[in-house]
Order: structure tokens, then C-alpha cells, then sequence
């Protein structure tokens, strides 16, 4: 098993420490790239996942300390994270002692932190250093998994797939799940139990257990009690398909779609064959069009137009802009967010707030009603504590972009960044409080 854990000190900033088994530290990332864009690592988020190579990764994030401060006396917060290093009982062979054993500690931790007890234990874990960093205790660490592994159970996993909006009921139902069954044996993420995470985002991971909450027009996108999702093929695969991939389905399926083709076409191709006859010498006709980029050209063919022809409603302006102001809330303990958008109706306007690069952003999304459509979205910080005196990256987007995006625009805009409209599908706006 290893072990590692992401903190701060007073002065150095946040980190992963590798915890090795005689105790010794150093900086070593864990092996959880790939699961980090499922979760809002600020708040208190659980991913128990397996990976391709049978590993299992216990990650809980935003684990929150009673004492600690940074030198700007912001409270500092902890994630752990377990990985196990013999995981190969997913193919469906039987499982050796010790590869069970190593489960039942995996399951037992995630519910732990589910229901509250995980967050003391690592803060006393956890202390800050005389050099502004951080240390770990790795044998009380060492002795609180020893002592998590003695009542688990070993039912059956339940193979269907469930998400549910992030609750204390049914945390408790899934943390009592996990003390009486055994993991489901497929790859992939198999728990995430996060916040303001898309319900497609769950879904296209292909999870287990799911729990988180959005608000989408005011309606949360989770239901209250488990609900079924389907359950198809379980395996996940975190990055995009490949062009093998993508021909090889296409080798399994060309017979069916060309039959279809086949089918359907002759008889449109035999009703269609009067105006296909027509078109060979057309009548001359006005012709206009708009493009679909932001910055569109028209092209028109202008002669005399046929008497018989009537004219269609014009599709709607493809030109659309996004412009985003952001101000300060009066009481100074908010950042709030005026959003101006045209011909965007219909669309989802997410907003995504950050106060730093290494803090992970509140998303909030809200559906675009009007062609011209004005919303305020307030607070967006949201924890109703005073400002302090430091940059508030505002991210409004037409997609439900993930912490990785986020973070690598803040990176390439935050220098330049002003209170205005930014070209493309998003709008970018930093400002300090005064």
C-alpha cells in the first residue's frame, strides 16, 4: 500500500508528501491524473477507483483542519490518497487473501470519510513543520488503516449503477454499502461523491456510486433517492477514442448502416427525382446564407427571383458575444458576476470562480432563456468569509469545462486579463478586492 498526502504549511505552499513504509517523505504526485477532473477538490470529495493495471486508488480531498493557517491565516485543508499496489482480481479470478484484505481497508477508509470520522483523524495526522511545511505521523496513519479493515464485510457487490444528489442519507447509505459489500470487479472510477459535477460527467465516467448536485434553470440535475442508470458495459476510458478504435466499430456496423442507407434512400431517391430534374437547369433564385463562426462573411448570389418560390424565414444571426463584469458584493465577503450574452438562447451559461491557480473552482450553470439574456450570478465564492487581498479568476462558459481547462486558461490569460468580453465560446474576468 501507498501512501500519500496533500497539504501545506504556514509559508510553503500546497504539495503531495509519498509517506514510504519505514516513514520517509518525499514529493511524489499519486497516480491519480486521470480521476482528478471527476471531483471539486475543495470541498469534500471521495473517488475510489481501479485502474486498467489493477490498482486501487482511494482519493478523499478538502479534508478540513481545526488550527492550521497559512501566513495569510487561511484555513488549510488536506487530501490523502491510497493506492494499492496488487490489484488483479478485475478479470473475475479469485481473489488471494491479501488482495481481499487490501479491498476491505479501501472500503472501510471511503466510508469513514463519509460519514465525518476521516477528517479528525488526518488533521491529527497532519502538522505543520518548523520549516513553514508540513509532516505526516505515518505510524498513527499506519494504525488507523490496521484498525478501519476488522468489520468489513464480504457480500457481493450489487452490479447496477446508482447516482443520487450529495446528502447526508445517502452518504450514510453508500458508507454502509461499502462496510457490507465487496467492490464491483470492473475498472475504472467506481465511487465519486463530489460537488457541482455535471450529471453527464458521472454518467460518461461510467460510476458505480454517484453522488454530487448542480443546479441547472433551478432544478438540481440529481435525485433525491438512488436512481438506476444504465448499466451497459462498465469499463471506462478516460481519454478519447483512437482512430483504431473508431474503425474498428466502424468495421463491425458499415453492413447495418449501409442497409439502412439502401432502404430508405431508393424510394426518397424515386420521390425526390422531379425536383432532381428541375435542378439540372434551375430557375434563377436569390440565395443567402450566414456562416456558423463567431465572425461570419456572406456570400449571395443575386439575379431575378421565381415568382413561384416563397420565401423561407430567415434563420437567426449566427454573431454571438459573451461579455462578463464582474464587482465586489457590497458586504465585501462576495464576488458576483453579470452575464450578458445574444443569439445564445437555449445554451447553458456555466460560471466557474477561482481565488487562486491551486484552488479548484465553484461551477454553476444556468440556462440561457432570452436572444438577449442578462444574469447576475452572486456570491459566487459562497462561504460567506471577508475577501482578502488577492486575485478572483471568473471563468463564464458554454461548456461545463473541467478543473484542467480551468486552470491552464487562468495560466494563459491572467496577466492580460480586464473586466470585458473574451473572443471564442467563454469570457474571462480577474479582479481584487479593494
Amino acid at each position: 500500500m501507498e501512501r500519500y498526502v496533500r497539504s501545506r504549511g504556514i509559508s510553503v505552499d500546497y504539495h503531495w508528501l509519498h509517506i514510504a513504509e519505514d516513514g520517509q517523505e518525499s514529493k511524489e504526485d499519486p497516480p491519480i491524473s486521470e480521476f482528478i477532473s471527476l471531483i471539486k477538490s475543495d470541498k469534500l470529495s471521495l473517488v475510489l477507483a481501479r485502474r486498467s493495471d489493477g490498482q486501487l486508488i482511494l482519493l478523499v480531498t478538502g479534508l478540513d483542519t481545526k488550527s492550521r493557517r497559512d501566513a495569510r491565516t487561511r484555513p488549510i485543508r488536506n487530501s490523502v490518497a491510497w493506492v494499492g499496489s496488487v490489484r488483479s482480481n478485475a478479470d473475475g479470478s479469485d481473489a488471494d487473501d491479501k488482495a481481499t484484505f487490501d479491498e476491505a481497508t479501501w472500503r472501510m477508509l471511503a466510508a469513514q470519510s463519509l460519514k465525518g470520522s476521516l477528517t479528525e483523524i488526518i488533521d491529527s495526522v497532519v502538522t505543520s513543520s518548523k520549516d513553514g511545511s508540513f509532516q505526516v505521523d505515518h505510524n498513527k496513519l499506519k494504525d488507523f488503516e490496521t484498525a478501519s479493515k476488522k468489520t468489513a464485510g464480504n457480500s457481493d457487490a450489487e452490479p447496477k449503477r446508482q447516482i443520487g444528489k450529495i446528502s447526508e442519507k445517502l452518504k450514510n447509505k453508500l458508507a454502509n454499502e461499502l462496510e457490507e459489500r465487496c467492490l464491483p470487479l470492473t475498472h475504472g472510477p467506481l465511487v465519486v461523491v463530489t460537488e457541482f459535477k455535471a450529471r453527464k460527467t458521472l454518467e460518461g465516467a461510467k460510476v458505480w456510486r454517484g453522488l454530487s448536485t448542480l443546479l441547472v434553470n433551478n432544478f438540481d440535475e440529481f435525485p433525491e433517492d438512488w436512481e438506476e442508470i444504465n448499466s451497459g458495459n462498465m469499463s471506462w476510458n478516460p481519454g478519447n477514442s483512437t482512430r483504431e478504435n473508431i474503425l474498428k466499430n466502424w468495421d463491425k456496423k458499415w453492413w447495418s448502416l449501409s442497409l439502412i442507407i439502401i432502404v430508405l434512400g431508393l424510394p426518397l431517391a424515386w420521390w425526390k427525382l422531379p425536383f432532381l430534374q428541375v435542378a439540372i437547369n434551375p430557375s434563377p433564385t436569390s440565395i443567402s446564407f450566414s456562416t456558423a463562426t463567431p465572425n461570419p462573411q456572406s456570400s449571395s448570389i443575386s439575379s431575378t427571383p421565381s415568382p413561384t418560390v416563397s420565401p423561407q424565414k430567415s434563420p437567426p444571426s449566427s454573431k454571438f458575444k459573451i461579455i462578463c463584469t464582474a464587482s465586489i458584493s457590497e458586504d465585501n465577503r462576495g464576488i458576483d458576476l453579470k452575464v450578458e450574452t445574444s443569439n445564445l438562447k437555449e445554451k447553458t451559461m456555466y460560471v466557474q470562480m477561482s481565488n487562486t491557480v491551486n484552488e479548484y473552482p465553484h461551477q454553476e450553470g444556468k440556462i440561457i432563456t432570452d436572444i438577449n439574456w442578462v444574469y447576475n450570478f452572486e456570491k459566487l465564492n459562497g462561504n460567506g468569509t471577508p475577501l482578502t487581498n488577492e486575485k478572483y479568476y471568473i471563468l463564464g462558459s458554454l461548456e461545463s469545462r473541467d478543473t484542467t481547462f480551468f486552470q491552464a486558461k487562468i495560466n494563459e490569460l491572467k496577466t492580460t486579463c480586464s473586466e470585458k468580453n473574451t473572443p471564442g465560446d467563454y469570457c474571462f474576468v480577474c479582479i481584487t478586492p479593494k
